[in-house]
C-alpha cells in the first residue's frame, strides 16, 4: 500500500509545475497535548507569490479549501485548526502568516500524505511516516528543491523546542553551511575536532578554533585558545578532523569550545560546539578497597573506594559509575563528590546503610543511591569501577571463598583489602573484616598491614628439627607496600640448593615456609644460608638480608 502511495505522489510531482514557488516545509502530526496539528508552507523564491483558492488534502482525499493566500519572498505560512492554541504553545514570528482552518484534514499518527493545490493546479505534495521522528517533535524538510517523498528528505527537527514554525528549518539544506560535528578525546590524549560541510556549495575556506574553557564560563576567551587551523576546499558532505595535543590538559573533566567560521555561512547555530571530555586518570588511581556483598537482613550493600592518586589534588567522582556482572549500572551523583588523596569513599546502594552507620549520614565521602536493580551476588560477582568516559579504573571478580575459613557465617561481614594498593583481582589481596561491627566503611581496613620503617626478617624455629616434621617459617616485614620477593637457600660452600620464592608478589608483611627439602628430597642436617631479597614495585629499591639456618636431625 505504501509503495502505491509513493507511486501516486511521484506522478503528482511529475505533473506539478517545476517552477513552483511554494513547498510543504514542516509537518507536526503528533504534537504534545495542548498543541494542535499544523502544516508549514514556505515560499522558496525571492519574490512574493499569491495562491488562489488554496486546497489542502490528505491521502484519503479529505480536503479543505481556503481563500487566496499571499506569501512574501522567503515567507512562511502555518495552517492549523486552532491558531490560539498554537500561539499558546509555540513562539511564532510575527511576519509568518497564520491560517486557521477548522476543517483541516486530520494527520494520521503513523503515515499520511499532504497534497497542496491552487486553482486545481498541483503545487506540492509530501509523504511522511512518524517513525522518521519522535513524539512531540515536528518533521522538517531537508531540501526544498527536491521531492519530499521519503526519510531522505524529511527528518525530526533538531531545534531545542522540537519545531521551527515560521522559521528556517533546523535541518534545512543551505547553500553555505559549516557545522561543527564533534570534539573527542583520543586514547593518546590528543583532541580531535571534526567539522563538516553540510551546505550545497563547496567551502573555499573554513577556520577551526578550539578553546579550553579553563574558568568554566562557557565563553571562548582569547587566553583559552589552544588551536586555530584554516582548512581549504571542503566539498559538500565532506568532513575534516583536526588533531591537537594540549599540554595543559588535566585529568578529569575538561570543558572545550570549538568554532567553525566560513564566509557567507547561512546558519550560525551549528557553528559552535561546547562539550565536556573526560581525561582518564592512570588506571588504579581509584581502587576498590572494601565490599559488603552479603549484609545482614535490613542492611545495605555497599562498596568502599580508596584514592590512590599521587597528586596533591582531591579526585572528583561526579558521574563515575559501577557496573556488576548482569550488567546493571549505578552512576554516582552528577554533583561534586570529592575524595582527598589517600581518602576513602563509600557508594551505598540503599539508604538502609545509615541505619547501621548513622554517624555517616551527611558525610561528604558517602554517596547513597537507592538502586533496587543493583544487587551484588552473595557467592560471586563482577565489579567494574568506571570514569564518566567509560574508562575502567579498577575491576575484580570477587568470591565468597575470599572470606576466612574460620568464620561460621559471613553474613554481615565485608571483605577488605589487606593493603589498598594490592591487585583487586587476586583473592590473596583480600581478607574477612575482623572489626566487631563486621565492616569498616570510610576507615582504615581492619585487615590492613602496617608498613615497617625498616624491614626485618625473622626465622623460627631455628634450628628446626626435620624428624619432628617441623617447618622453618620465614616471617618478614618490608618498608614497601608492594614488593617482589626472592628467597634462596645455599649450602655453606655457596651452592644454591632450593628457591623458596622467585619473583613472588607480596604485601608488606608475610611468611614463607621451608620444610628442609629440595625437589622433595630431605637435605642433610647442618648449616645453610638464607638469602632474602625484596624489590619495591613502585621505586625498584631493594631490601636484603642473610640469615644462618640450622637443620637438625633430632
Amino acid at each position: 500500500m505504501r509503495s502505491l502511495l509513493l507511486l501516486v505522489l511521484l506522478v503528482f510531482m511529475i505533473n506539478a509545475s517545476l517552477s513552483a514557488q511554494v513547498v510543504i516545509n514542516e509537518i507536526q502530526a503528533v504534537p504534545f497535548a495542548g498543541e494542535p496539528e499544523w502544516i508549514e508552507l514556505y515560499n522558496i523564491s525571492t519574490t512574493s507569490v499569491t495562491l488562489q483558492t488554496l486546497r489542502i488534502s490528505d491521502f484519503a482525499g479529505n480536503s479543505v479549501t481556503t481563500a487566496q493566500l499571499r506569501l512574501s519572498a522567503n515567507g512562511y505560512a502555518i495552517l492549523t485548526r486552532d491558531t490560539a492554541s498554537l500561539l499558546a504553545r509555540r513562539k511564532i514570528p510575527h511576519e509568518a502568516v497564520l491560517v486557521q482552518l477548522r476543517q483541516l484534514p486530520a494527520l494520521n499518527n503513523d503515515s499520511d500524505a499532504v497534497v497542496l493545490r491552487s486553482a486545481e493546479k498541483l503545487i506540492d505534495s509530501a509523504f511522511y511516516a512518524t517513525r522518521w521522528g519522535r513524539f512531540g517533535v515536528s518533521l522538517e524538510r531537508i531540501d526544498v528543491l527536491t521531492p519530499a517523498l521519503s526519510s531522505a528528505n524529511f527528518a525530526a527537527s533538531q531545534a531545542a523546542d522540537g519545531a521551527t514554525p515560521g522559521r528556517l528549518n533546523s535541518i534545512a539544506l543551505l547553500d553555505v553551511d559549516a557545522r561543527m560535528v564533534s570534539i573527542t578525546l583520543n586514547p593518546d590524549l590528543s583532541l580531535a575536532v571534526t567539522v563538516e560541510n553540510v551546505g550545497r556549495q563547496r567551502l573555499a575556506s573554513v577556520e577551526i578554533s578550539l578553546y579550553l574553557d579553563a574558568n568554566g564560563n562557557a565563553l571562548a576567551e582569547p587566553t583559552e585558545l589552544v588551536l586555530r587551523k584554516p582548512l581549504q576546499n571542503l566539498t559538500p558532505s565532506e568532513r575534516h578532523t583536526v588533531l591537537t595535543t594540549v599540554q595543559s590538559l588535566q585529568h578529569g573533566a575538561a570543558f572545550c569550545i570549538a568554532i567553525a567560521q566560513t564566509q557567507g555561512d547561512k546558519r550560525n547555530d551549528n557553528d559552535t560546539l561546547r562539550t565536556q571530555v573526560f581525561v582518564p586518570y592512570p588506571r588504579g588511581t581509584m581502587l576498590v578497597n572494601e565490599i559488603m556483598f552479603e549484609p545482614l537482613s535490613g542492611n545495605a550493600e555497599w562498596i568502599e573506594l580508596y584514592n590512590n592518586s599521587t597528586s596533591q589534588h582531591p579526585l572528583n567522582l561526579a558521574s563515575w559509575f559501577v557496573v556488576d556482572g548482569r550488567p546493571d549500572t549505578v552512576r554516582f551523583s552528577t554533583q561534586d563528590f570529592i575524595v582527598p588523596m589517600g581518602g576513602y569513599a563509600v557508594i551505598a546502594f540503599d539508604s538502609a546503610f545509615f541505619r547501621q552507620y548513622p554517624l555517616l549520614k551527611g558525610a561528604s565521602n558517602v554517596f547513597c543511591v537507592n538502586a533496587p536493580q543493583f544487587q551484588l551476588n552473595n557467592d560471586a560477582d563482577n565489579i567494574r569501577l568506571c570514569e564518566p568516559s567509560g574508562f575502567v579504573q579498577d575491576s575484580l571478580e570477587y568470591s565468597t571463598k575470599w572470606h576466612s575459613n574460620e568464620l561460621a557465617s559471613t553474613r554481615g561481614r565485608s571483605i577488605e583489602k589487606i593493603a589498598p594498593l594490592l591487585p583487586s583481582v587476586l583473592g590473596s589481596s583480600w581478607a574477612s573484616c575482623g572489626a566487631p561491627e563486621g565492616s569498616t566503611p570510610t576507615r582504615v581496613n581492619s585487615a590492613a598491614l602496617s608498613i615497617a620503617p625498616a624491614g626485618y626478617v625473622v626465622v623460627e624455629p631455628n634450628p628446626f628439627n626435620r624428624s619432628r616434621a617441623e617447618v622453618c617459617e620465614i616471617h618478614y616485614s618490608l618498608p614497601y607496600k608492594q614488593a617482589r620477593l626472592f628467597a634462596k637457600i645455599f649450602d655453606t660452600s655457596g651452592v644454591p640448593v632450593v628457591e623458596v620464592a622467585n619473583n613472588q608478589f607480596s604485601a608488606s608483611e608475610g611468611t614463607l615456609r621451608w620444610d628442609g627439602r629440595a625437589n622433595s628430597r630431605l637435605l642433610p642436617q647442618g648449616a645453610y644460608i638464607l638469602l632474602f631479597e625484596a624489590v619495591d614495585i613502585l621505586t625498584g629499591q631493594s631490601f636484603s638480608q642473610k640469615i644462618l639456618l640450622v637443620l637438625a636431625s633430632s
